[in-house]
């Protein structure tokens, strides 16, 4: 079938369990000042309606000296530049930009290479521009630098990883924020059963009293993750538990990713074998407040990886909602990379495939999903390795905020109570050929497939209902089989 609206091919295929790819409403954000190899996309944050990105390899004071993009979203919904940052005493090679993160009127930019590393902290009035107001340096540069590789900031705790501290072993410097708004060192936190060469802190996440951090070549790189709390009582920092993936050791490189969001951890480990040689997972964890303890709810993977996918390269929660980078990736070209979302089932505690992300114009070796960020359905995907205005200039991309996937005659006769979904694969271009497959339905049942550009209600009798979009063509198609890909 061949739908001219669409300017697509449309090739059908069941069993398959292939993620889809959707393109529609997607803003492609590049630098207005963009120059070779500046990396833009290297960090990326979202918080509401402003989003800042890194660049790290940008040369406004020296060579990788980096810089810090910020836009904002109007009420339009587009997203427009509003300011680009760097360091007061910014010098070459600090590498501004490597991480950053953003919450209300409080802006972290980390800076590895600034001596032993440093983190800077903007902040601003409501109607007012972005100042830079605090520089914070690790008190035993002594002891290895990577100081601010990456940055997370929740409330009023600013977590900064620190892999090379101590012969690599690797730590994570918990800042908190006093009553005069100045950021004040209250703990270095470390594993207790860490070795040299762990790099505890390349990646650090932050949400209220928990810092997750992940230390993907310990246990020779197998990768574990270590959760620290603090005692609302006295203040104080401590390891509560570590979390490694389940099985015998392997080099899976767990904890190359992480991040937290109330009761819910995600970890990626780009090296796991589910399917061929690295093409990675994502494991979620989740809080019992009764036995005090965090345990394995569910294994994330994608369907469509192959070998050297590392689906895991960056992860993010939200709200129930779990965004998982593949970088290099599978797509359109095998190298561009590639971004897949789930949603946690808030009754079973399932987690499902909602879509899967790919740039609408992705290249070679892009690094697409190599950084990402998740807030209120709002999904921002990096690419620095993209060539627009030059090469390795970098791009970012930002999805629209996601509506919950809706049943598909749920109720109807026939339908044994389950809700069939559709999702779609291939490469989004004029002429290109996409795959549409059915999940979750009864073995053996007659569906009717309705491709539709705007909304309305369409009875299906026996009182079921369908809403698509305006109907452009309907086909009966069977069903292959029951379940999930089926």
């Amino acid at each position: 079938m061949t739908a001219n609206r669409l300017g697509l091919a449309i090739l059908l295929l069941f069993g398959s369990a292939e993620p889809p790819i959707l393109q529609a409403g997607v803003q492609k954000l590049v630098p207005h000042d963009g120059a070779d190899q500046d990396r833009f996309g290297r960090g990326v944050a979202v918080d509401g309606d402003i989003i800042v990105i890194g660049a790290a390899y940008d040369d406004d004071l020296g060579t990788s000296s980096g810089s810090a993009y910020v836009f904002e979203r109007d009420g339009f919904g587009v997203w427009a530049f509003s300011q680009k940052l760097t360091a007061a005493t910014g010098a070459p090679s600090d590498f501004f930009g490597e991480d950053v993160d953003i919450q209300n009127n409080t802006l972290v930019v980390g800076a590895e290479q600034h001596g032993k590393g440093a983190v800077f902290v903007f902040e601003r009035s409501p109607s007012g521009p972005w100042q830079e107001v605090a520089t914070l340096e690790p008190t035993d540069p002594q002891n290895g630098g990577d100081f601010g590789q990456t940055v997370e900031i929740d409330g009023g705790v600013l977590a900064v990883g620190r892999s090379g501290f101590a012969n690599k072993m690797g730590a994570v410097h918990v800042f908190e924020r006093d009553p005069t708004g100045s950021w004040v060192g209250v703990a270095r936190l470390q594993a207790s059963d860490g070795q040299a060469r762990d790099l505890l802190g390349d990646a650090i996440a932050v949400s209220n009293d928990v810092v997750v951090a992940g230390a993907w070549e310990a246990n020779s790189g197998s990768g574990s993750a270590y959760v620290f709390r603090r005692d609302p009582s006295t203040g104080t920092w401590q390891e509560e538990q570590k979390l490694v993936a389940p099985g015998p050791p392997d080099w899976d490189q767990f904890g190359v990713s992480v991040d937290v969001d109330g009761d819910l951890i995600l970890v990626g480990a780009i090296s796991e074998e589910s399917t061929e040689a690295d093409t990675g997972a994502a494991y979620v964890f989740a809080y019992d407040s009764a036995l005090q303890s965090w345990s394995q709810e569910a294994k994330l993977i994608a369907e469509d990886t192959r070998a050297g996918s590392e689906f895991g390269s960056a992860v993010a929660l939200d709200g129930g909602r779990a965004l998982v980078g593949a970088a290099p990736g599978d797509g359109c070209d095998l190298t561009s990379g590639a971004a897949y979302l789930f949603q946690r089932d808030p009754v079973g505690r399932d987690w499902a495939l909602m879509e899967k992300r790919q740039a609408f114009d992705g290249q070679s070796d892009d690094g697409f999903g190599l950084s990402l960020d998740l807030d209120e359905g709002t999904m921002v995907v990096g690419a620095s390795g993209h060539s627009y205005l030059s090469v390795g200039s970098g791009a970012v991309y930002v999805n629209p905020p996601v509506v919950n996937i809706a049943p598909y005659g749920f109720g109807c006769g026939g339908s044994g109570g389950l809700i069939p979904r559709l999702s779609i694969t291939g490469c989004p271009v004029a002429g290109g050929l996409l795959n549409i497959y059915a999940a979750c339905a009864l073995g053996g049942a007659t569906g009717i497939l309705f491709a539709s550009s705007s909304s309305r209600q369409v009875p299906l009798g026996g009182g079921c209902s369908l809403f698509p979009i305006s109907i452009l063509a309907a086909f009966p198609f069977g069903f292959g089989g029951a379940g999930a890909g089926g």
